[in-house]
């Protein structure tokens, strides 16, 4: 993945190249730089999550969490991760400081 550019237009712009190392970065954590990097790999966060419903499986065993995630990560997590949001009952967007997770309920439609 290449650069992107942040906040655009405003005095806050700068670009950074998301990390996609899937690596804990604790050395100057503390530095924009390297948190923007952290923050702006969404697919990181999708697979940590994927992950986490891999090991902690829905308490319903008629009910299997699917997250909506790319096919990258569906291939080797394809247990609990689906390309199809028809199928997928969690969609998450976690993007730097936010979190937004929908659950889809009984009937299909997003809770």
């Amino acid at each position: 993945m290449g650069k992107i550019t942040l906040y655009a237009g405003t005095e806050d712009e700068r670009s950074t190249t998301p990390d996609t190392s899937c690596e804990l970065t604790l050395e100057k954590f503390n530095k924009r730089t390297v948190q923007d990097a952290e923050r702006n790999n969404n697919n990181l966060h999708i697979w940590e999550l994927v992950n986490l419903f891999s090991v902690f499986p829905s308490p319903d065993k008629n009910k299997q969490f699917k997250i909506l995630a790319p096919k990258e990560i569906v291939e080797i997590s394809a247990k609990s991760a689906t390309t199809n949001v028809n199928l997928a009952n969690v969609i998450a967007a976690l993007n730097g400081p936010m979190a937004h997770i929908y659950i889809k309920g009984p009937t299909g439609k997003v809770t």
